[in-house]
């Protein structure tokens, strides 16, 4: 059955490897990936599509010459669909291994695999665009400031607010087209 997953996710795939047109191969890959996992859903093939996988991340810090492993050999896989929750006490690294992920951080050994694609020597950047995101345990409160008055602030002069709606668009779209 696994060998099966494998043949329809790469004839899917296969079809189309050569169309390599920028934006509209990205969009044309995140559907085909859609209409694939839909595929796999029907037919029951859990864990068919692998989203995250991290083989052997190490990552250390060196603190007064002393050198301490912060994340050790960690290995999983979040597949497609699934949601992986990381719990453990203050300073056992949760937030080192998701600075990693993200980029943030430089890991010492390891692989970091984003569908099916490795990621491990990207950038931060590299990684937001690949579709890889860092959300803050409690966001940044801007207390009392409104969001035309930040975005305001950020562009360097007062917005009205039809333009603030116009950026917040253009924000959700470009997001949207990168899946």
């Amino acid at each position: 059955m696994e060998r099966m997953q494998e043949l329809v996710l790469k004839m899917l795939v296969d079809c189309f490897d050569s169309w390599q047109t920028g934006v509209i191969y990205n969009k044309f890959v995140c559907h085909l990936r859609k209409f694939a996992l839909s595929i796999i859903m029907y037919y029951g093939w859990k864990g068919a599509i692998i989203m995250l996988e991290v083989k052997n991340l190490t990552f250390k810090v060196n603190e007064n010459g002393i050198e301490r492993n912060i994340v050790k050999d960690i290995s999983f896989q979040v597949d497609d669909g699934e949601m992986l929750v990381i719990t453990g006490p203050n300073g056992g690294g949760k937030s080192s291994l998701a600075k990693v992920l993200m980029g943030i951080e430089t890991a010492d050994s390891g692989q970091i695999i984003l569908d099916g694609e490795d990621i491990t020597s990207y950038d931060i950047n590299h990684r937001a665009n690949a579709g890889l995101g860092f959300a803050f345990q409690q966001p940044p409160r801007f207390k009392g400031m409104t969001v035309i008055r930040l975005l305001s602030l950020a562009a360097g002069r007062e917005l009205k607010k039809h333009e603030c709606c116009k950026m917040l668009r253009n924000c959700l779209s470009q997001s949207a087209a990168r899946c």
